[in-house]
């Protein structure tokens, strides 16, 4: 990886993650409905889908039943920044999944 690959793959990372952080600690629920959605992404980003289709695809599904109502927005919010990060942290979907999941849980 380049350098600058690399400075940008942690500033973005940043980002994602400071947004959860602002957010303070994810609720469970949501979380690990989230921590599903950057396997899929994964997977996406397997097949070649560009990350804006991908988010698009993950975005037009309905809200999982195991996430309650009341943290259906929290979970619509983080989506999109869950599937930025699959493509960009450039490991397995287990391992962001699990990556994700912890991060989500403790809000940073």
């Amino acid at each position: 990886m380049h350098p600058k690959t690399i400075g940008s793959t942690v500033i973005l990372s940043t980002t994602i993650f400071g947004a959860v952080l602002a957010a303070g600690p994810g609720p469970e629920a949501a979380c690990n409905a989230l921590a599903e959605e950057t396997r899929s992404a994964v997977v996406l980003k397997k097949q070649g889908l560009p990350v804006d289709e991908a988010i698009k695809v993950l975005s037009s599904k309905p809200v999982p039943d195991t996430v309650p109502p009341e943290q259906a927005d929290f979970f619509k919010k983080q989506l999109p920044g869950a599937a930025r990060f699959a493509y960009m942290a450039g490991i397995s979907a287990d391992g962001a999944a699990k990556f994700y999941l912890k991060q989500c849980r403790i809000g940073s």
